[in-house]
């Protein structure tokens, strides 16, 4: 009797053991597992943090030359936000219009084109859509209802684009626009 007492107990103890460590082994995955994507988002905030500081130390020395702050403004965005160009527009309370300030990453064909545009009713609907939409809006080659044209999207390569407004309320200062040609992922 004592023989099988003896080895149920060790096939009973070996069980449980067995599960507990499975339990430990389990929760020591998890724990890794979620030390592991606290450390990715840490290393993105900080990434992020990093490009805004940049940006920051950048604006600190051109501030005092308004051309140099827009195109350094505008280089800037282009490689914090990861996209293909950048459009940055001011507004002129006289003749009551945007004027394109700078550019980062356009050919110099579709700089000039875009300089035309901001002076000419082309450009309307656009203003009017970011008014609509809360100061942004999000323009996606395929939507039928974008401000732009099709044409003006597949003349520029348009795959998708994001207008923000810049203002000093209740006044207009600018526009900002970021496009991307490479590929159809939202900025959000």
């Amino acid at each position: 009797i004592f023989p099988t007492f003896a080895l149920l107990t060790m096939v009973l103890l070996t069980t449980v053991g067995a599960g507990r460590l499975d339990r430990h082994r389990f929760e020591a995955f998890r724990r890794a597992l979620l030390l592991e994507r606290s450390a990715a988002q840490e290393r993105g905030q900080r990434a992020l943090v990093e490009s805004l500081l940049s940006v920051a130390r950048a604006m600190n020395v051109a501030i005092g030359d308004p051309q140099r702050l827009t195109s350094e403004l505008a280089e800037y965005t282009r490689r914090a936000l990861d996209v293909d160009i950048v459009f940055v527009h001011r507004w002129l309370e006289e003749p009551k219009r945007y004027v394109l300030a700078a550019a980062a990453g356009a050919p110099a064909e579709v700089v000039a084109e875009v300089d035309a545009l901001g002076g000419t009713r082309d450009w309307e609907p656009l203003v009017a859509a970011m008014t609509a939409g809360g100061g942004a809006v999000e323009i996606d080659h395929t939507s039928d209802r974008a401000p732009l044209s099709p044409e003006i999207l597949r003349r520029w390569g348009i795959r998708r684009m994001r207008i923000q407004s810049v203002a000093r309320e209740p006044h207009p200062v600018g526009v900002i626009s970021c496009i991307r040609r490479r590929d159809d992922a939202p900025f959000s």
